[in-house]
């Protein structure tokens, strides 16, 4: 009976060891969602980062982070599933919420404005549809809960062990062999804090590269409808000129009856089918570039519409000091890179670290 109690006991401590260290494990708990810095698509991104230059707390408390992360100054805030994550962990202190929480996925391939649907073509539709259905997007947004997930991960403290042994039970009508063992590890030199720190900037790098590439699709839509634009026009144009053609033709029949010479008529003709050779490049043109700008947006079956818009706007006056500025200060390619430099440096001070060895404790009892 008492051997029995023991084992009980022993189930219990390895049980709530396990949910306590996962529920002691430090989450941003108090990140606003709606102010992500990915937030670059629609051509506002904030920009800002840490250099190695701006960075000089690093030396001073590479012992431990205890009130602030390296994403938090970079602006971070967790996207999709990683907040659901943070949060019911947050709330509850049971790490058996993870098998709970749904992922968020970027909206797939059939997520159609409904400006679209309505056969309202304008830019703006194209460039939500493109936002929700691009597939490098979706890509690179999987890289971000990914590069979340692996912050997550390597900051957790390793499960407590606990094993049963049991040998030559019955034999010779004796008890037989049996034990039990328990075991902790412990990790040491801070080295999960430091492992949190490299992993907070790689998800800095992804979630920058991710803008990088949403104010590329937005760039690429807003050439390819303003192309497509110009192409509707050149065919309606062209439509007219083969109506003028023809209206020729039908008045140069009624001239040579009276007495007109007939190569007036031919000339006539000759417009004609030029006029019709110019209509049907025309259209090629423009389901050529109706077919470019359906790719961009990620929907390549896209039935062709007439969109809408205007030739006539002025284009925005860019000096050339204040664009170079405006670059350095918010391109999140610059961004991107700054965060690599900083994995880096946390990745160093990681690798540093190793060298303190990580002890277990184990308990037996025979």
């Amino acid at each position: 009976m008492k051997h029995a109690v023991w084992y009980i006991t022993l189930a219990v401590f390895a049980v709530s060891g396990c949910a306590q260290n996962r529920a002691q494990t430090r989450l941003p708990s108090t990140i606003d969602a709606d102010e992500s810095a990915v937030a670059a698509a629609d051509g506002q991104a904030d920009g800002h980062f840490v250099t190695a230059a701006d960075s000089d707390v690093h030396a001073d408390e590479s012992a431990g982070l205890t009130d602030i992360t390296p994403r938090e100054w970079c602006g971070w805030k967790p996207t999709g599933s990683i907040r659901k994550v943070a949060d019911a962990v947050a709330t509850n202190g049971d790490a058996n919420d993870l098998r709970t929480v749904a992922h968020q996925q970027t909206p797939g391939a059939d997520a159609v404005p409904a400006a679209l649907d309505a056969g309202l073509a304008t830019l703006d539709s194209f460039e939500q549809l493109a936002l929700s259905s691009n597939p490098t997007l979706i890509e690179l947004q999987a890289n971000v809960d990914a590069a979340n997930g692996r912050w997550l991960q390597v900051g957790l403290k390793p499960n407590p062990v606990a094993s049963i042994s049991v040998q030559e039970i019955g034999n010779d009508r004796s008890a037989g062999q049996y034990g039990a063992l328990v075991g902790q590890k412990f990790v040491t030199a801070n080295k999960l804090e430091l492992n949190r720190n490299s992993a907070a900037w790689q998800v800095q790098r992804a979630e920058q590269e991710l803008a990088a590439q949403r104010l590329r699709v937005l760039t690429d839509v807003r050439r390819g409808f303003y192309s497509l634009l110009v192409a509707q026009e050149r065919l309606k144009v062209a439509g007219e000129l083969q109506g003028i053609a023809r209206k020729s033709v039908e008045k140069a029949q009624e001239l040579i009856k009276f007495q007109e010479p007939a190569t007036v008529l031919t000339q006539a003709e000759i417009e004609a089918e030029l006029a019709a050779v110019l209509v049907d490049n025309s259209q090629i043109q423009r389901d050529a570039q109706w077919r470019r700008l359906a790719a961009v947006t990620g929907q390549p079956d896209l039935q062709t519409q007439t969109v809408e818009g205007k030739l006539t706007a002025d284009a925005p006056k860019v000096v050339w000091e204040q664009t170079l500025d405006r670059v350095r200060r918010e391109s999140p390619e610059v961004a991107a890179a700054a965060a690599e430099v900083e994995q880096s440096r946390w990745a160093l001070q990681r690798a540093s670290a190793q060298s303190v060895a990580t002890f277990c404790v184990m308990s037996q009892k025979a």
